[in-house]
């Protein structure tokens, strides 16, 4: 019967044996689990911090694109404010252009009264002309009269002649000199407008010249208008160029936090 004691024995040490094996298996395997658990662990936070520099570069992202539309509203009201400036050069220029306009209706307002002043002085020359030519048939009549005169020595019936000759030519001289003197008024007359003509032409060219210089300015506020729109756009640029690095970033963000597989 101890044989088979024995054998017994033998039997429960080998189970034994095989337990306390299979034991060691399982502790193995537990712990091949707990490191493979630290893994997972380690991997999960890994994702996290991956996550938080995704997460850290979107809003890098964000606040570029903030400060490029920022950029851009600068840009906007920069290109309205130049706007407005254009539209006051715009109006600057009509303001000139209309009292250039004046200025030479003016003028011709004015050459209108210096060409009735010539008129009037060449009216005044003929009538000097035909004062003078009066004078000249009243020298003549004189002449005449002098000579009956000196025909009428003889006798005083050829004095009396003479003298009425001598009254007559006396007559014609006092109206050839009347006559003189009309033409020289109106001469006088003529070169009164003939001044008043120059001295219109004279305001009238300050007036061109004042519209000239309105279109200067109205020039000049356009020219800066347009400066101010080119900045404007420059700006405008500088915030689109902005707003696409943003965006780029947050691609990039995007496109490099891939996630990692947990062992």
């Amino acid at each position: 019967w101890w044989v088979n004691g024995l054998g017994a024995l033998g039997d429960v040490l080998g189970w034994v044996a095989d337990v306390l094996g299979a034991l060691a298996d399982g502790l193995g395997a537990l712990a091949d689990g707990l490191g493979a658990l630290a893994d997972g662990i380690g991997g999960i936070a890994d994702g996290l911090g991956a996550l938080a520099d995704g997460l850290g570069g979107i809003a890098d992202g964000l606040g570029g694109i903030a400060d490029g539309l920022g950029a851009l509203a600068d840009g906007l009201g920069g290109i309205a404010d130049c706007l407005g400036a254009l539209a006051d050069g715009l109006g600057g220029i009509a303001d000139g252009l209309g009292a250039l306009a004046y200025g030479l209706g003016a003028l011709g307002d004015v050459l209108g009264g210096v060409a009735d002043g010539l008129g009037g002085i060449a009216d005044g020359l003929g009538a000097l002309a035909d004062g003078l030519g009066g004078i000249a048939d009243g020298l003549v009549a004189l002449a005449d009269g002098l000579g009956a005169l000196a025909d009428g020595l003889d006798g005083l019936g050829g004095i009396a002649d003479g003298l009425v000759a001598l009254a007559d030519g006396l007559g014609a001289l006092a109206d050839g000199l009347g006559a003189l003197a009309y033409g020289l008024g109106a001469l006088v007359d003529g070169l009164g407008a003939l001044a008043d003509g120059l001295g219109g032409i004279a305001d009238g060219l300050g007036g061109i010249a004042d519209g000239l210089g309105a279109l200067a300015d109205g020039l000049g506020a356009l020219a800066d208008g347009l400066g101010g729109i080119a900045d404007g756009l420059v700006a405008l640029a500088d915030g689109l160029g902005a707003l696409a690095d943003g965006l780029g970033g947050i691609a990039v963000f995007l496109l490099t936090q891939s996630p990692k597989p947990v062992s």
